[in-house]
């Protein structure tokens, strides 16, 4: 009896330290294996893929390049659309182009749709949820579009961060012959980024000297920050599609608008700097309706800090600062009603610093203002 309890005693003890060390031992054998296929992604993550011109990357994987590009006129299908973009990013995927250059080399300026190499885009994002970042692109006809041409209630949900695009090219192509069978061109803007989706993020780019606008958002629901649009052909940022947001984004010396918000609805513009360019710090555009557009400051810009133009309803034009500016600091519109413009300052500006151009103000509600001049004297 004793013999059988001592024995009992013993397999419980053996039971009780051996199968806990075993299962130690299967767990360490997981979790070792496990490791060895995470050094093992990050070893493929670290190893940088070279790449052609015209090349796809995704959907699915990460990708580093190991080289640049210099992509040249593509012209192997005369009777099609010239070209396809250096790469095409198919998500979901991240690709760091890791410091590298993505350029276009210049075709034929005078040949209808060969104005430069790859007529679409220096990289064209496609799919959902592609990250792109740490590169720079140079003189494509468009340096990076998201999302398809003219869906633009696709859904995206691309981040492009870190990217210097530089010197996108305007360029020609078909849209089909007239009556005496003459082909007939019409010209594809040099913009840096294109949003053609929404729910898309931009952040932390450089646009610089581009032919046409920085970023042009052309579908909703996107969000540009931190950017920088400097001495573009056309202006900073167009937004265009409805419930657009630019935060934190500094755009100087353009040819025309820092910022132009279009026709959208529901559009917010928060805290960007707009100095020195060729028309308006910003503008609100005909159509705008039910935007915010506060904490920025306008700086001596060619024409208006900040303009509203006719049609522009129900805007809040509020904690602004308007500043020597070539003519009005805040201008509103003939025909622009139903706008609160509040706790805004205007100061040493070319003509007035707040100005009206509806009788009496019409519905416009201006209050708590500082300024040095007005008209009328609805302004306050």
């Amino acid at each position: 009896m004793k013999t059988d309890c001592v024995t009992q005693i013993k397999e419980w003890v053996l039971v009780s330290i051996i199968v806990p060390l075993l299962v130690l031992f299967l767990l360490c054998l997981d979790v070792g294996f496990f490791m060895a296929e995470v050094m093992a992604q990050n070893l493929s993550r670290g190893t940088p893929k070279e790449v052609i011109c015209g090349e796809e990357l995704g959907p699915g994987g990460y990708y580093k390049l190991a080289n640049d590009l210099l992509c040249s006129c593509d012209k192997s299908d005369p009777n099609g659309k010239p070209g396809k973009p250096a790469l095409t990013i198919v998500g979901p995927v991240t690709v760091d182009l890791n410091g590298k250059n993505i350029a276009c080399e210049p075709c034929d300026a005078y040949q209808c749709g060969y104005g430069t190499s790859f007529s679409i885009a220096g990289i064209h994002v496609k799919g959902e949820r592609a990250t792109v970042r740490n590169g720079t692109i140079i003189r494509c006809n468009v340096g990076l579009v998201a999302g398809e041409v003219d869906d633009l209630y696709e859904e995206g949900h691309h981040k492009i961060t870190n990217v210097r695009v530089l010197e996108s090219q305007e360029v020609q192509y078909d849209v089909g012959v007239d009556d005496n069978g003459e082909v007939i061109c019409n010209n594809f803007k040099g913009d840096g980024i294109v949003f053609e989706s929404t729910h898309n993020f931009a952040g932390r780019n450089e646009l610089l000297g581009n032919q046409n606008d920085g970023i042009d958002l052309k579908a909703g629901f996107n969000l540009i920050k931190n950017n920088s649009s400097i001495g573009n052909g056309g202006r900073g940022y167009n937004l265009d599609g409805d419930h657009n947001w630019s935060i934190w984004n500094q755009t100087l010396k353009n040819i025309n608008e820092g910022i132009e918000i279009k026709n959208g609805v529901y559009i917010r513009v928060i805290n960007n700097l707009s100095i020195a360019n060729g028309i308006d710090g910003i503008k609100v555009g005909k159509g705008a309706k039910f935007s915010s557009i506060k904490f920025n400051k306008a700086i001596a810009n060619g024409e208006r800090g900040i303009l509203v133009k006719e049609s522009a309803t129900e805007n809040s034009i509020n904690f602004n600062q308007a500043i020597a500016n070539e003519q009005e600091g805040i201008r509103v519109d003939e025909g622009a009603t139903d706008n609160s413009i509040k706790f805004n300052k205007a100061i040493f500006n070319g003509e007035k610093d707040l100005r009206d151009k509806n009788d009496d103000c019409d519905n416009n509600t201006w209050r708590w203002n500082t300024y040095g001049t007005k008209k009328p004297d609805c302004i306050q």
